[in-house]
């Protein structure tokens, strides 16, 4: 029987159609193609033939190949940077004052519980079960860190290319913020890293087009664990999603459709809203599950006792007190910009500040100038072609070629300018969180996962802005005075764009320079610093152990007067704000010294369970510190075996008049 085929009408032999018939070759009559002959799978393989075609060398040769380069070029260039700035800092093996007994006998994973830092040591323990080792810790912290640097390049979608993304990178991690947690060893590891986790959490949210049940649970997972490491990483989380929010608004919005030829297109109000909740709608209530699974978790802790819910840390701003803490913040948002710290000097303040100041500008360029829109998402609207609203808002974002200028109607400019304010607001969510000023305001700590980004913020800004920026014709050169044309973007508004990023690669320059500069100085004034305290507590330990009231097997509580902070005098440039950590304690704990006594005897001999806050001396104790004397006196150290069984051995140390006064108060005596 012969088989029937359809008729073919001449509309069907047209070349339009003939473009798009497929042919078949001969190659498509392959045994392997033919309709029910199985392809062979690999399944099939035996183990031995699969392990004899693997190759190895040809799969990482493939990898490298497809590698993103310009991500990895950021992380390798930041990576590389860090440890090369911080090689004496590593070498010297540098720790401060609450390292001694975690160098001695490691960090366990439930350290941190105590004040609802449940996920704190997670990388700690995984890495390097818990020790701090010499240059690996520095190492590893570092690349975390500089991961998440190179993520947050691809997070704010700058311009793909080696030099926006390097340079971007590079402002970013040179800052002297970092220097908060390289005094700390123990705190290298676990916080330098929740970036990495915290831009994760938004990458993965940014993917979801619809409810994805993986995704979902894989970035409230990373941002539960991030909060619980270390909760001023909201900070983080406020800063790069407003900015992606911003960066969204000013470059990523479709083009509307053209109501007049060679028209500027209004961009109104409804188009942004609509636009910004279908595609961060998902990350929004990633972020929001995140922080009630951390509060969930807090909970569960604190029922079981793990957790001391009366701790500074975990106290928050009544309700009542919003209205004036929101104040405080307002005042804090402008001088944040000011403030100048240990190693955070006016002049890295002056460079950073132009960086802020050229984003602004190109902020406001982009808001108040038409502009250009890229060409797929517009030209569909001009050709009456049918493009959905996600390959619009992807081509839109990722495409450079350019088209018609529209601009922001004045609601949108409204919204948008709210936006901007806000990201300068971002960073102090934990001042307005917390109830603890003093450790919050103003603090470095606390700065690194907050003004540091917002930094970074704006000089990505001007790179984005003159990357989008467009001449009116493309064979127009950026600058060259073109023909005026009604409505059309004229020669101010890319030599604007561009005057904007070469002033921020500027300032990113000098304020890179500046941050190398410090970076280098804390490592010396540090060393400096914790040789002469060194010294100092070697020639006290030599005086009381030559007294024939010591012997080594017994055990003493060390009650000792002052802690001497001996970094400041290395120092000399002026500072506003003090800093504990960045220079002003000593590196010896001033509540619990017997972590480091115990490191300079042939035994144990301070009591390492006796904290002089909670130690309450008897009489004869009480009668001895009543007649102490401030070192280098006599009556500064002294040996106090027990008269009898029920006494107290201890070994006196007052190391400053303040130290004494403190006891005494401390004491009631």
């Amino acid at each position: 029987m012969t088989e029937k085929t359809a008729p073919v009408s001449p509309a069907g032999l047209s070349p339009a159609n003939l473009t798009h018939t497929p042919v078949p070759s001969p190659a498509g009559l392959s045994p392997a193609n033919l309709p029910h002959t199985p392809e062979p799978s690999p399944a099939g393989h035996t183990l031995y033939e699969r392990l004899r075609d693997f190759d190895l060398p040809g799969i990482v040769v493939r990898r490298l190949q497809q590698a993103d380069r310009p991500f990895w070029l950021a992380f390798a260039a930041v990576f590389l940077a860090l440890n090369l700035i911080f090689l004496f800092h590593g070498a010297h093996f540098m720790f401060g004052d609450h390292d001694w007994k975690y160098l001695k006998h490691g960090i366990s994973l439930g350290a941190g519980l105590f004040e609802g830092r449940f996920s704190q040591f997670v990388p700690v323990t995984l890495l390097s079960r818990g020790e701090i080792l010499p240059v690996i810790n520095n190492a590893l912290g570092f690349a975390g860190f500089a991961l998440g640097v190179a993520m947050l390049a691809r997070y704010w979608r700058l311009p793909h290319t080696k030099t926006a993304c390097v340079l971007f990178a590079l402002f970013a991690a040179l800052t002297p913020y970092v220097l908060s947690f390289m005094y700390f060893a123990f705190l290298v590891i676990p916080v330098l890293g929740w970036n990495m986790f915290v831009i994760g959490s938004l990458l993965i949210s940014e993917k979801e087009e619809r409810f994805s049940l993986r995704h979902t649970v894989s970035a409230a997972v990373l941002t539960t664990l991030a909060l619980g490491g270390y909760p001023p990483v909201i900070n983080l989380i406020a800063v790069a999603f407003s900015v992606r929010l911003l960066f969204a608004a000013l470059f990523e919005i479709p083009s509307p459709a053209a109501a007049t030829p060679g028209t500027p297109l209004p961009l109104s109000l409804p188009a942004v809203l609509k636009t910004l909740c279908r595609r961060f709608r998902w990350t929004a209530f990633n972020l929001v599950l995140g922080a009630a699974c951390y509060k969930l978790c807090l909970w569960a802790l604190t029922r079981t006792g793990a957790v001391n819910a009366s701790y500074y840390n975990l106290q928050t701003t009544p309700l009542a007190e919003w209205g004036a803490k929101f104040l405080l913040v307002s005042r804090d948002a402008l001088l944040q910009f000011s403030a100048t710290l240990p190693f955070i000097p006016a002049a890295y303040k002056a460079a950073a500040g132009i960086v802020v100041l050229a984003g602004i500008a190109a902020a406001l360029l982009r808001i108040f100038a038409p502009f250009r829109t890229n060409a797929p998402a517009a030209l569909s609207a001009a050709s009456g072609a049918t493009v959905s609203a996600s390959v619009a808002d992807t081509a839109a974002a990722n495409s450079d070629a350019p088209d018609m200028p529209y601009s922001f109607s004045a609601g949108a400019k409204i919204f948008v300018i709210m936006l901007l304010a806000a990201v300068f607001y971002a960073p102090l969510v934990t001042l307005f969180i917390s109830t603890s000023l003093a450790e919050t305001e103003f603090s470095p700590r606390i700065d690194f996962f907050g003004l540091m980004y917002l930094y970074a913020a704006m000089f990505a800004l001007t790179l984005k802005n003159a990357a989008s920026a467009a001449p009116v014709a493309p064979a127009a050169a950026p600058c060259a005075i073109t023909r005026p044309v009604p409505y059309a973007i004229t020669r101010p508004v890319p030599c604007a764009a561009v005057f904007c990023k070469n002033l921020a690669v500027l300032g990113a320059a000098a304020a890179a320079a500046i941050a190398v500069n410090c970076l280098f100085e804390a490592q010396k004034v540090w060393k400096l610093g914790f040789d002469a305290e060194m010294k100092l507590y070697r020639r006290a330990a030599a005086r009381f152990m030559s007294s024939p009231d010591f012997s080594p097997g017994h055990r003493y509580i060390m009650v000792q007067g002052g802690s001497l902070a001996f970094r400041p005098r290395f120092y000399h440039t002026p500072y506003h704000y003090g800093s504990d950590d960045l220079l002003g304690i000593s590196y010896v704990p001033g509540m619990n010294p017997s972590v480091m006594w115990n490191y300079y005897g042939v035994a144990e001999y301070a009591d390492p369970s006796a904290y002089v806050y909670t130690f309450r001396p008897d009489a004869a104790a009480a009668a001895a510190i009543g007649n102490a004397r401030p070192w280098p006196a006599p009556q500064s150290t002294l040996v106090q075996p027990t008269a009898s069984p029920a006494g107290q051995n201890i070994i006196l140390l007052i190391l400053s008049p303040e130290g004494l006064s403190g006891l005494k108060s401390t004491y009631g005596l």
